[in-house]
């Protein structure tokens, strides 16, 4: 035999023995099962739609992939996602469905998801996803729209002249369309606040200017559980002001009477009689210039403080027609000071209607310079009424 049809045998030989090899390997194709973890991105790449799935952590999801494909490579596939732990799911608003809210389907972002190095795809690998379990999860889709709001700066515990500077005066940021739209519609006003701890502020003397960095804080409008996703475009301003007296507080000794204000017509017609619980309030705290506190603290200056229940005509109307039993809130804490012989009004606090703007009050009143607490809430006060009789 010559050299050369010896070459073209042992040529011939190892052809089909390769071909044999690839009829082997595409005749073992197997199916495995394989659990992994699957991370639905919290935003988009443009940082414009974020995307919260329904009963998941975080986002992450456990998923079981039904694979199909030889044994080694399925094999690379168990290592590539064991090694991973977190299988990153690509989305685009391609995928995501119409409006807020919808099912994403998984099996497509797995498809296109990097498995292994230089961006390795199952496609690449030769596998065939046949099933993922689940095959789709439900989503809330939240689109941002950029806006602008004012900075306010409030500082509990001082007082401060009105000649502050806020650098910038007003802030961007993104808010979902939907909270925008609820806001819109309810007409709220709400602003960015200004925040500087008070251990920073108590270290500042009196009476001159100061330059601080301040960090933004969302009003609670648009803090959870009232909305989600809302990003501020930069976390300080700086604030320049004077401090024009600190604040300190008091816990009063005595009870805080209750006294129903109705107008005179309707009193000269009917009792109030307030529930037994609701008389007077107890464990009040003021936090007030350092002024007012020394006043309240001596006895010998005869301060009272008085909270008041108003009730109009609608509220008597309310409780005659449920049977003389009624309920309103305290919407108002006055402090009285002795002149002239008589007392008068020294500072009148309303009811503060958003108890998030001041730390853990169980019922708070509010005003620029005054804060006044109550250690337990107080809620709506139950009374009595009756026609007096002739």
């Amino acid at each position: 035999m010559t050299l050369r049809r010896k070459i073209q045998s042992y040529g011939m030989i190892t052809l089909i023995t390769v071909l044999i090899w690839l009829y082997a390997e595409g005749q073992d194709v197997r199916s495995r099962e394989i659990g992994v973890t699957g991370a639905v991105p919290l935003a988009l790449a443009d940082q414009d739609t974020m995307i919260d799935v329904e009963e998941s952590n975080a986002n992450r999801i456990s998923l079981t992939l039904t694979a199909k494909g030889n044994t080694a490579r399925l094999q690379t596939l168990s290592t590539y996602l064991g090694e991973m732990g977190i299988l990153d799911l690509a989305v685009t608003v391609d995928n995501l469905p119409e409006g807020s809210e919808g099912r994403l389907a998984l099996r497509p972002l797995i498809e296109r998801a990097v498995l292994g190095p230089g961006g390795t795809t199952l496609a690449d690998m030769g596998i065939i996803l046949d099933r993922v379990q689940p095959a789709t999860v439900n989503v809330q889709i939240s689109r941002l729209e950029f806006i602008e709001a004012d900075v306010l700066f409030q500082p509990q515990g001082i007082e401060i002249k009105p000649d502050r500077k806020i650098d910038p005066p007003r802030v961007g940021m993104m808010v979902p369309r939907e909270v925008l739209d609820r806001l819109r519609l309810a007409q709220d006003a709400f602003f960015v606040e200004a925040d500087v701890p008070k251990e920073q502020l108590d270290q500042l003397p009196e009476g001159q200017p100061h330059t601080i960095t301040a960090r933004l804080q969302l009003p609670p409008v648009l803090r959870p559980p009232q909305a989600s996703h809302v990003r501020l475009m930069q976390p300080t301003v700086d604030v320049t002001f004077t401090i024009a007296g600190k604040r300190q507080s008091i816990d009063l000794a005595s009870p805080v009477p209750v006294w129903v204000m109705a107008p005179s017509s309707e009193l000269k017609l009917y009792d109030v009689v307030l529930d037994d619980q609701f008389r007077v309030l107890r464990d009040v705290r003021v936090t007030a210039p350092r002024e007012l506190i020394e006043k309240l603290s001596d006895p010998n200056r005869g301060l009272r403080v008085v909270a008041k229940l108003s009730l109009d005509r609608d509220a008597i109307d309310t409780a005659i027609n449920a049977g003389g039993k009624g309920a309103a809130e305290i919407d108002l804490i006055e402090i009285h000071e002795p002149a002239n012989g008589e007392m008068q009004v020294l500072a009148a606090v309303p009811l503060n209607r958003d108890p998030a703007s001041v730390e853990n009050p169980a019922t708070s009143f509010l005003s620029p310079a005054i804060s006044i607490t109550t250690a337990v809430p107080i809620g709506e006060v139950g009374f009595t009424i009756s026609r007096r009789s002739e």
